[in-house]
């Protein structure tokens, strides 16, 4: 079995994982890029058979969405990490949502800034919005599951 030490150790390499990938994907040119959201774009063709010029544009949305959503958990987890580590017994969350929001919020404002110097890319305020948005989901997600998991632990029902 793992040890605290280490399961935080593995959080904070996923976390870092997740954004290298981000990076790297953001790093692709725009042919490269594109052929990545075209095949998720034909794929989704295929299954629904539906037609549609606004299909590429909300795959490449949905992209960044749920790479954010998912570093936005990542995030978190460690900012609760961080607490514990600081003997916070509560579980209000709100220094840790907020931290969670910032680091990835700025993280998305360097994203998006790091591909000014891609090839056909561009820095998109209204991506680091749908990136923000993203976080505070995978945020607001993995503190709903962390808030269940306490609440039945501490529940009378879970002493039987």
């Amino acid at each position: 079995m793992k040890t605290e030490k280490q399961k935080k150790i593995i959080r904070l390499l996923i976390t870092f994982t997740v954004m290298a990938f981000i990076f790297i994907q953001s790093a692709l040119n725009k042919e490269l890029s594109g052929a990545e959201s075209g095949f998720i774009e034909e794929l989704i063709k295929r299954i629904t058979g539906t037609e549609s010029e606004f299909l590429g544009l909300l795959v490449r949305k949905c992209a960044h969405f749920t790479e954010f959503m998912i570093l936005g958990g990542c995030l978190f987890l460690n900012a609760c990490d961080y607490e514990r580590d600081k003997s916070l017994d509560n579980i209000g969350m709100r220094r840790e949502i907020l931290a969670t929001f910032l680091i990835g919020t700025l993280y998305a404002v360097t994203d998006e800034l790091h591909q000014i110097f891609v090839p056909g890319r561009a820095c998109m305020a209204t991506d680091v919005c749908i990136d923000a948005v993203g976080v505070l989901t995978g945020t607001f997600v993995v503190a709903f599951l962390l808030r269940n998991r306490f609440e039945t632990k501490d529940s009378p029902a879970s002493e039987d």
